[in-house]
């Protein structure tokens, strides 16, 4: 399998799954949260929305660097799959927030009622794994150019 395969199989896979966990830290202190997210592959990034009172958000706004997990619905042992991620997490701006916001209300449209700020998730590095029939494969992926902080 190829890069390009690979690359495909883990998008596919992001694009079927709703909810990540999130980690991030800053002076200190680390907290995790989940979040329904929508992912968008040309551009290799996740929404999210997250009130920026939450924890885990004024962390995010100290210390943009994240990183969490998706784990896969199907929770067969024999068909499990999931990946860790890195990413750089961005409060966005009106501008770029009612793009991103009208594909988040696409795929979540109760998320209307509670209206959130937006951020995105710009995926740094992905590791995948998934079992075949009891035999774990991991798959790699690596920005080509490290996004630049809160960006």
């Amino acid at each position: 399998m190829n890069n390009e395969e690979q690359l495909h199989e883990i998008c596919h896979f992001m694009s079927q799954e709703r909810l990540l966990t999130l980690s991030a830290a800053a002076e200190g202190q680390v907290w995790s949260a989940s979040c329904f997210y929508h992912f968008q592959q040309d551009e290799m990034t996740m929404y999210v929305m997250s009130d920026i009172t939450t924890r885990h958000a004024s962390l995010m706004l100290k210390a943009p660097e994240v990183s969490g997990t998706i784990t896969g619905s199907d929770i067969s042992l024999m068909q499990l799959k999931g990946l860790q991620y890195q990413a750089v997490a961005s409060l966005l701006s009106t501008e770029q927030e009612g793009i991103a916001r009208a594909r988040y209300y696409q795929r979540y449209p109760l998320s209307r009622v509670i209206a959130r700020p937006m951020w995105s998730l710009k995926l740094i590095e992905i590791k995948f794994m998934q079992n075949r029939l009891g035999m774990k494969r991991c798959m790699r992926w690596h920005c080509s150019t490290r996004p630049e902080r809160g960006l």
